[in-house]
């Protein structure tokens, strides 16, 4: 019992020493355990705070740079200029037709972006809705639809759909410093409707390697290899169709955001959607001749004329036609069809008729509707008359004025207008509205031949014309480098000396011989020793030694004798030859 009793004593003992001891021994000890052990705790959640902020902050940076890749250029008024052409061609990628784009106004957002968006208004296909969504969707740009309109008159498949389209683009003032929203190039060939391949100009600032996508007119491919500026193609992708593309076709890379992606799959849930499904509304019909105003009719020629009613009734069975009030003589109309003959008869003057046409039941002879029409008759229109020569010359250095009017057989010449067709030479003119060409060919031209067809219509209903082809002789202004280089006297008759330069040759002539240079032509009829007179169709003219036939000077008109009949006769003159105006 006493070991017992010294053992228990002892533990006592030893639990009243260690709760005497344990609060100092906490706080020297444990209680700075627990200490660091919390701040370590602290200081880990803090760093994993600063960790998953600075992941958010890595994650921002790449978004940043990503939306830099696909934002719209820099320059505001670039991004607008190349959105709305992209849209454009979006819009023909996806069928549309008498497309409006009109440009919003662009909003700034401090020194970071600016909105730039484009309304589109269209009335197109519920198909051609699709199609443009699904390809919005599906490019790889930073642009958004903000407002989307969509209204119809009618129900049922295949209605017309008036669209109202707002995209919204972005343009980051960090964003490309380009000119172009995509890369573009153009076929260096011909691309045909089986081809494969295609080959383009420039490959620089398209992708290295396939896959990607090209918009081809209003066709789009899909690049599936790429060997230098080769590339083997798939064509119609997203349900356009291929088509003949000649060399020069623009070729825009199509910024795809999933080249391989089911873009389609979306498409065609829409496709068979019936958005504007609804019971069809009593619908009521109010009929109406379509018909512009009738043409006009030519004397004792065969005249024709079609009607056709819009909004019958299905119920009241087929529409018939009939001419209905004052008829002119001969005039008929088809009752199935609507169309209207006629031969105008022949008289003095033009003339006026009006008729109406009546539109019925097959069943019922009350017609439902009339309309009245006027027709003009008169003389048909004759086509002007052109006699020009067929050669006209031209020397160099010349002023040239050729009259290359036409007529009207009709009397009214001033209503004739003229084209020239063939390249017109340099400093030539030619006046559409009288026919006068007027050309100085230079010196140092060549001599040739030019050939020129000139075109007269008048302005009569419908407009007739005539042309002919006339041949312009260009050469040498042989007067010009003609010289009277002597006069001498040969067993008693005079011979004035002629010398052509062009050639250094020697024409004689006498009093009463004829000569021809160039244009100047006439006769000698005196010679003295240092001059002769030369008389042409416009009067007499002397030309002194050492002077060229240009250089003729015109001499004063001879009195008219009192009594003509002494006065010897003068000797014939020989019809000249105009020179050309």
């Amino acid at each position: 019992m006493q070991q017992r009793e010294k053992i228990l004593a002892g533990a006592l003992g030893g639990i009243v020493a260690l709760w005497l001891v344990g609060p100092m021994l906490d706080s020297t000890f444990l209680q700075p355990l627990r200490d660091a052990d919390a701040q370590l705790s602290s200081e880990r959640q803090a760093f994993a705070q600063l960790e998953e902020r600075e992941l958010q902050l890595m994650r921002a940076q790449s978004r940043l740079k990503r939306w830099k890749e696909i934002s719209l250029p820099a320059d505001p008024d670039v991004a607008m200029r190349l959105y709305q052409e992209w849209l454009t061609d979006l819009t023909e990628l996806s069928g549309w037709q008498a497309v409006k784009v009109t440009p919003g106004r662009r909003v700034p957002k401090g020194k970071t972006y600016s909105t730039v968006p484009v309304t589109l208004e269209a009335d197109v296909t519920w198909e051609q809705l699709g199609r443009f969504q699904t390809l919005f969707g599906q490019a790889d740009l930073l642009q958004r639809i903000a407002q989307l309109e969509v209204s119809s008159r009618s129900s049922g498949e295949r209605v017309p759909l008036t669209v109202t389209i707002t995209a919204e683009a972005l343009s980051l003032t960090s964003g490309p410093k380009t000119n172009e929203l995509t890369a573009i190039s153009s076929l260096a060939g011909e691309l045909g409707l089986e081809q494969g391949q295609l080959q383009i100009e420039d490959t620089s600032d398209f992708p290295k390697s396939a896959p990607f996508l090209l918009q081809v007119g209003a066709e789009l491919v899909k690049v599936s290899n790429v060997v230098g500026n080769r590339w083997t193609i798939e064509r119609g992708i997203w349900q356009t169709s291929p088509r003949k593309h000649a060399a020069g076709t623009s070729v825009v890379l199509f910024p795809a955001d999933d080249v391989n992606g089911e873009a389609m799959a979306s498409l065609q849930r829409f496709s068979v959607s019936e958005f504007f499904a609804k019971p069809q509304p009593e619908k009521s019909y109010v009929p109406k001749l379509v018909a512009g105003s009738p043409p006009p009719a030519y004397f004792e020629k065969p005249w024709s004329f079609s009607v056709k009613v819009q909004g019958w009734n299905p119920e009241w069975d087929d529409p018939a036609y009939a001419l209905a009030g004052d008829v002119p003589e001969g005039l008929e109309i088809n009752g199935l069809t609507g169309e209207l003959s006629w031969t105008p008869p022949a008289m003095e003057d033009p003339y006026t008729r009006e008729f109406s046409v009546a539109v019925m039941s097959i069943w019922d002879e009350r017609p439902k509707l009339t309309q009245s029409f006027t027709v003009k008759a008169r003389r048909s229109n004759l086509p002007p008359v052109l006699d020009v020569p067929e050669t006209l010359p031209v020397y160099l250095g010349r002023p040239a004025e050729f009259d290359l009017a036409g007529r009207n057989p009709e009397g009214e010449d001033d209503q004739l207008t003229y084209t020239l067709e063939g390249a017109l030479p340099a400093g030539a003119s030619f006046d559409v509205r009288s026919g006068l060409l007027t050309w100085k060919p230079p010196l140092e031209a060549v001599p040739g031949e030019m050939e020129l067809t000139v075109r007269v219509t008048d302005n009569g209903e419908p407009p007739l014309s005539a042309s002919q082809t006339v041949k312009l002789t260009i050469a040498d202004d042989v007067a010009l480098y003609t010289y009277l280089t002597g006069i001498v006297d040969v067993s008693g008759r005079q011979q004035a000396w002629l010398r052509d330069r062009t050639t250094n040759r020697r024409t004689v002539v006498g009093v009463g011989d004829e000569f021809r240079f160039a244009d100047v032509a006439g006769t000698v009829r005196e010679m003295g020793y240092d001059y002769v007179v030369i008389e042409r169709a416009d009067g007499r003219y002397q030309l002194r030694t050492g002077q060229n036939l240009r250089q003729l000077e015109p001499l004063p008109k001879r009195p008219v004798p009192e009594n003509p009949a002494t006065e010897p006769p003068s000797p014939a003159m020989p019809e000249a030859v105009p020179a050309s105006r």
